[in-house]
């Protein structure tokens, strides 16, 4: 049973490998076309990669490019913004979204914050190292500090429980926007009250907009616009970033 084990293992693991190097070599050869300007090859095979399922910032970006190249804006911003995810300090990256953004239309767009940019793994271990120093001072102040000297473990745990509640809410809220879903607009759309293409429309968005996923239902998307406005857009019509 050992040996049927091992060599499941095995071919699992050379499996994987295997489809790790022919992502690669894919990878490149679109890299390869598009440095010699043969777009609609580099834009096919990027394509393909993403269609199979592949996900890497550099894919992302590389991808986005081509569609510049190919006059497809709209899709371009949907997969800089897949890989600025991936990558929020790239500054590259966000250059790139930012002239693809202005190529639609949108001059200010918004910027992923501070804290979204250091990420929230450092925020975490912030939040506790910032709440041990303030156990640690309530424990000095009450416990070994002589009573005339309790001014500087009062004001130390004022700092740091300040602190803590602090990055312990941006924690949160990076929590919170991580899980929020969002899609860009292909194109121009029209907004409808409900998922039928029988319901009223209430607005448009334009193509290269993004705008935050409310729910999904049956190749509909419900979905709510910087000015909260909500309404219902086919799904095939969106990419979700």
């Amino acid at each position: 049973m050992k040996k049927i084990g091992c060599l499941i293992g095995l071919f699992l693991t050379c499996t994987v490998l295997s489809f790790a190097s022919e992502e690669d070599s894919l990878f490149q050869a679109g890299l390869k076309m598009y440095n010699q300007k043969d777009y609609v090859k580099a834009y096919h095979l990027f394509d393909g990669l993403v269609r199979e399922g592949y996900h890497s910032a550099d894919l992302y970006f590389n991808y986005g490019n081509v569609c510049m190249q190919q006059n497809l804006p709209a899709k371009a911003i949907a997969y800089y913004e897949k890989a600025i995810k991936l990558r929020p300090n790239d500054s590259q990256i966000q250059n790139n979204l930012d002239f693809a953004n202005k190529e639609v239309g949108v001059d200010e767009v918004t910027k992923p914050s501070f804290w979204a940019r250091i990420g929230v793994t450092y925020l975490y271990t912030l939040t506790i190292i910032s709440l041990w120093i303030f156990i640690a001072a309530i424990l000095l102040t009450f416990f070994l500090m002589p009573a005339g000297k309790r001014k500087i473990g009062y004001l130390s745990m004022f700092i740091f429980g300040i602190g803590t509640f602090y990055f312990m809410f941006q924690s949160i809220q990076i929590y919170i926007g991580n899980k929020s879903k969002y899609a860009i607009a292909q194109s121009e759309l029209l907004v409808y009250q409900q998922p039928s293409l029988l319901s009223s429309d209430v607005y448009d968005v334009f193509g290269g907009q993004k705008v935050k996923v409310l729910h999904v239902k049956e190749g509909w998307i419900q979905i709510k616009t910087e000015k909260d406005k909500i309404g219902w857009v086919q799904a095939g019509k969106m990419i979700v970033i």
